[in-house]
């Protein structure tokens, strides 16, 4: 269903923004 996709997006996401902000991190550290 479209609520089914849309859950999809969401966690995709999500799940790009928690690598970005962990690399960005990761990034910063000396």
């Amino acid at each position: 269903t479209r609520y089914d996709k849309l859950a999809v997006v969401y966690r995709a996401a999500a799940v790009l923004r928690a690598v970005t902000l962990w690399l960005k991190r990761l990034g910063d550290m000396p």
